[in-house]
């Protein structure tokens, strides 16, 4: 005859004895062996109850020779009842108001199982109006399924996220990661505002000064991380002229002449010996980097390959970090662009290669000839 095996469903009559026994709070027939003292009302558990399921709770119970009540702080009895509870039953009852004393009590003592209960409930409440405590709560107790909700609600509704003036208080790491995943944006304007807004908060805090010359330098401090995800090219003009311009002082001046240079429209200029034109504009977001090589290149010689079609310059430079602006256009005929070598090239739409970086689309007048007498320029 074979031995059956009987498993007990985690809502047996067992355990709910346990509950019952628990809940009673009767330390003369309830067997106890641990008591918490909570604003100098007892609460009496088992040690066989909590130490399995809490690391914090084994190491301080298996240490402690007293038999005196432990002193909680912190917590009302209610709320260190209910996380209590939750040993014996494997539920809690999760509101608004007790929320973050129970997490924080699942984070102390190491109980796992709780948090994600308390994870999953904090993205059922989700809302624009409890957006940013939600958001400091993820970052604070390490929920990653909260964060992960709440950065995806940040992302739809941006706009009016950064409107709130609770974004000025958040702090530099949060303020980073919501930046790098919403740096494609189409709110740039808005960011940007919020941004040197947050810096200036902070700054002030932490100078205490009504130093001009000492509040920009903090500010700049501030900043300098965030500028390389904000795109100041595409940027409203209005918008730039009146409030990033006047924010100059915290560019570096290099960084400063590039946005300027890639905010402007430069034209690039190709002239046979016959004073033809091939024309066309730059399309690049490293504007000044591109502008200078080709200008170090007026009335250079322009040099080709024996039965190729492309003329190049030799300037023998690096290809921008940033991809190209420009897609290939099947009805384009030519294309400048800077090719493998690193030099300035005229090549035609259908002999580009994978690795050319496309800087503009060229168009010439009737009667232009490209050969090694031409020369570019730029304006």
């Amino acid at each position: 005859m074979s031995a059956e095996s009987i498993a007990l469903d985690p809502n047996s009559e067992l355990q709910m004895k346990r509950l019952k026994i628990f809940n009673a709070q009767d330390p003369e027939t309830g067997a106890f062996d641990v008591v918490f003292d909570i604003d100098g009302e007892d609460l009496y558990a088992h040690q066989f109850m909590i130490c399995p399921v809490s690391s914090t709770f084994n190491s301080m119970l298996s240490r402690r020779k007293s038999k005196e009540p432990i002193q909680i702080e912190n917590h009302s009895y209610k709320d260190f009842k209910e996380f209590i509870t939750f040993f014996y039953s494997g539920k809690c009852e999760l509101t608004e108001r007790n929320i973050e004393s129970l997490i924080n009590m699942a984070q102390f003592y190491c109980v796992e199982e709780l948090k994600v209960i308390c994870d999953e409930y904090l993205i059922e409440i989700l809302d624009f109006e409890n957006i940013y405590q939600m958001l400091q709560v993820s970052y604070k107790y390490s929920l990653k399924f909260l964060k992960q909700h709440v950065y995806k609600f940040i992302s739809t509704t941006f706009f009016h996220f950064l409107k709130s003036f609770e974004f000025y208080g958040l702090e530099k790491p949060i303020v980073k990661e919501i930046v790098e995943t919403n740096d494609k944006t189409k709110y740039q304007e808005e960011l940007f505002e919020a941004l040197y807004y947050w810096a200036e908060n902070r700054a002030k805090k932490s100078c205490k000064t009504n130093n001009v010359l000492v509040l920009n330098a903090a500010i700049k401090k501030e900043l300098a991380e965030f500028l390389p995800f904000i795109d100041f090219i595409s940027m409203d003009t209005v918008f730039f002229i009146k409030f990033v311009s006047r924010k100059y002082y915290i560019f570096s001046d290099d960084d400063w002449d590039k946005i300027l240079y890639a905010r402007s429209r430069f034209y690039v200029q190709i002239s046979d010996e016959n004073g033809k034109k091939m024309k066309g504009e730059l399309q690049c977001t490293e504007m000044k980097y591109v502008v200078d090589i080709i200008k170090s290149q007026k009335d250079m010689p322009c040099f080709t390959f024996r039965y190729s079609s492309s003329h190049f310059w030799n300037t023998k430079k690096q290809k921008p970090k940033t991809p190209s602006k420009l897609v290939k256009n099947k009805n384009i005929g030519w294309y400048l662009v800077l090719n493998s070598a690193g030099d300035i090239s005229i090549k035609r739409g259908n002999g580009l290669h994978e690795s050319d970086y496309l800087l503009a689309e060229m168009f010439a007048e009737d009667g232009f000839i490209l050969n090694t007498n031409c020369k570019i320029e730029v304006y």
